[in-house]
C-alpha cells in the first residue's frame, strides 16, 4: 500500500494492455469484434453480467469512452484484423 501511494506500482508503469488480464485480452476482442454482453458470455462461458463487468474494467484500464474506441484500439494494436473474426485464438498476447 505505501509503495502504490509512492508510485513504485509496477502495474500503473508501461503499457495499459499489459495491466489487462488474459479473460480481459479474449473480452476485448469480442468487443472489438462487436459482440454483446451475451454473446461474450455465451463464446467464453461466462455470464453476461460478468462479461459486462470485464467491458467496465477494460474501458477503466484503457481509458475509453465507447466502443469505437476499441475497435479503433483493437485495429492500431493488432488485436483485430480484417480477417475472419470467428476465429478466436485460445490466448491473446
Amino acid at each position: 500500500m505505501l509503495a502504490r501511494g509512492l508510485g513504485g506500482d509496477s502495474r500503473t508503469a508501461g503499457d495499459p494492455y499489459d495491466r489487462l488480464t488474459p479473460r480481459e485480452r479474449q473480452v476485448i476482442l469480442l468487443m472489438a469484434e462487436g459482440r454483446t454482453n451475451a454473446e461474450i458470455g455465451k463464446r467464453l462461458y461466462i455470464s453476461p453480467r460478468t462479461a459486462e463487468s470485464h467491458r467496465q474494467n477494460i474501458c477503466k484500464k484503457l481509458g475509453f469512452a465507447s466502443q469505437t474506441d476499441v475497435v479503433l484500439y483493437a485495429l492500431r494494436r493488432g488485436i483485430l484484423g480484417l480477417d475472419d473474426p470467428d476465429d478466436l485464438p485460445t490466448t491473446i498476447n
